[in-house]
């Protein structure tokens, strides 16, 4: 009887323990990191991030370089008349790709504010309704701003100028346009574990359109996409 009663009393003890591990588990908070905002990963770290939405699909390999640099390296599809902060997504739908890299430099951390500026570089390629390619410059660049709300949610904000130049083979005289997109963006991440988050950004503005001997005119560009997030 007093083995049976030392065995039950063992198990209990055991069974609290697992029981209070899995609680502790249970409210670790979720690693801060961003892949949308200002702050930089920790080196030695990579995340992957894929997005899709209104205009494109994007995919992103996350690579810090030094504690205040980060480079991104990215691919994406779209199916509009614009990509990745460039052009206008709200005129007729193009189909086409672009290969390019971001680069990201933290500049300030103020509590749970962090900035940051970002230069997105690229070569984005239209295959209708007539193939023209492009050089995104990324100049002069773009702001970004971070604000964690708590250790899981995080705010981002940013203001975009990252021009780029389209050469069109369309027989005309104006086969080169410069372009220089004013994008605002909003955004929110939210992270379900310490190596996995969700995001969503939106981002709109007005798209100026540059050619040799004619007035500039202005399109749209706007954009909505979702994200899921993996640090690696």
């Amino acid at each position: 009887m007093r083995l049976k009663l030392e065995k039950v009393a063992r198990l209990m003890r055991h069974g609290a323990l697992w029981v209070l591990a899995g609680v502790c588990l249970a409210t670790t908070p979720a690693a801060a990191y961003t892949l949308l905002g200002a702050e930089v990963l920790p080196v030695r770290s990579t995340a992957f991030e894929a997005q899709a939405g209104w205009p494109e699909v994007r995919f992103g390999y996350h690579i810090p370089v030094l504690r205040t640099l980060q480079i991104t390296p990215r691919a994406s599809f779209f199916y509009s008349g614009g990509a990745h902060m460039a052009g206008d997504t709200i005129g007729a739908g193009n189909f086409g790709m672009r290969f390019g890299a971001d680069i990201k430099l933290r500049v300030a951390d103020v509590g749970a504010w962090h900035m940051a500026v970002i230069w997105k570089f690229g070569a984005p390629l239209n295959f209708t309704p007539e193939f023209s390619g492009a050089v995104q410059l990324g100049l002069p660049g773009g702001f970004l701003a971070d604000w964690e709300v708590t250790t899981d949610l995080r705010l981002v904000f940013g203001l975009h100028f990252q021009s780029a130049v389209y050469i069109f083979d369309d027989g005309s005289d104006n086969r080169a346009v410069y372009n220089l997109p004013m994008v605002f963006e909003v955004g929110a991440e939210y992270a379900l574990t310490s190596n996995f988050q969700l995001g969503l950004n939106v981002e709109a503005g007005p798209s100026f359109l540059f050619t040799k001997g004619s007035t500039a005119h202005t399109n749209a560009y706007v954009a909505a996409l979702l994200s899921v997030q993996f640090l690696l």
